[in-house]
């Protein structure tokens, strides 16, 4: 049995400070593993953890040999600072993940989902991906620089797969911008409606991509926000949650500017951007207008009208 107080409250190895013997130790407490504390600079060895959602976050701790299988988690577990090495995660379903200067060293992902990845600083090396997949994921970049990866500091970029292997994966609505492959091999691994945009790659491993014209308005529009708001401000981090959900599926409505204009974004931050998502609007109109002369107003017209008023 495992003493969440005693982990929460201690540093070290928690073998040691919950006087588990050596050898595999099964660690699949669903009331324990699914509250909301952190747990902070443990170091965890040939732990099993099975059958559960995990809420709890880790901060600064090492696992190594550890088998995870058939849990969830939604934005927890992978905390900031992390490091993994010769873990299994099989089965696994993982959602609103960030993994905050991660690092997984030789691990194995087996029929993983992850779906709304937005991982900054974070770093694959000589880890295999096998009938796994990557839905909505897209860097996030950070503005305090004192927060680095020591393994991304030669390279120009928030996330980084060195030497890692890709069979039968599925990357869906990713935005590879600041991502950099290296040494990978690939193996059945297809790419969807995805944008390569400032992508590091030493090899070409995807299709040319066929991405709709509103998926790419959003990027551009939210390349916009980032530049006259930053990354920390609420428009950002509003408009960014729903292009992540617009990809996966999570939200169907074309409604953009909706997440602009709610409770949680204030409105000098709205006025810093609405001109020149107005210009934007008025680009993609005029571009469809000449790809489509002769067609009649649909409802993404309608919606961008919207914010044109």
């Amino acid at each position: 049995m495992v003493n969440l107080s005693t982990l929460l409250s201690s540093r070290g190895d928690a073998r040691q400070l919950v006087e588990i013997p050596e050898g595999p130790f099964e660690w699949s407490d669903k009331l324990l593993l699914g509250s909301f504390e952190i747990i902070k600079a443990v170091q965890f060895h040939n732990f099993d953890i099975t059958d559960c959602e995990v809420c709890i976050n880790f901060v600064e701790c090492e696992f190594s040999d550890c088998k995870l299988r058939n849990l969830k988690s939604f934005g927890h577990l992978w905390g900031a600072d992390d490091y993994w090495s010769d873990c299994t995660f099989e089965s696994c379903y993982f959602e609103q993940m960030r993994s905050p200067m991660n690092t997984f060293s030789k691990c194995l992902f087996d029929k993983v989902e992850i779906n709304g990845y937005s991982p900054y600083q974070t770093v694959f090396h000589a880890c295999e991906f096998n009938e796994s997949s990557f839905s909505g994921m897209k860097p996030r970049s950070i503005s305090n620089s004192a927060m680095t990866n020591s393994m991304l500091i030669q390279i120009p970029g928030q996330v980084l797969f060195r030497d890692c292997s890709f069979v039968n994966v599925e990357f869906r609505d990713c935005y590879f911008q600041d991502v950099a492959f290296e040494r990978c091999t690939w193996e059945k691994t297809n790419a969807h409606n995805c944008s390569f945009d400032g992508v590091i790659s030493d090899v070409t491993w995807w299709r040319e991509q066929k991405t709709d014209p509103f998926s790419n308005f959003l990027f551009k529009a939210l390349e916009i926000i980032r530049k006259k708001c930053g990354t920390d401000s609420a428009a950002y981090k509003e408009f960014e949650n729903y292009v992540i959900d617009y990809g996966a599926g999570r939200n169907v409505s074309r409604d953009f500017s909706a997440c602009l204009y709610n409770n949680r974004v204030p409105y000098a931050e709205t006025q810093k951007v609405i001109k020149e998502l107005r210009k934007l609007v008025i680009l993609h109109q005029i571009s469809h207008s000449k790809n489509e002369p002769t067609r009649q107003p649909t409802a993404m017209d309608m919606l961008w009208n919207g914010l044109l008023r």
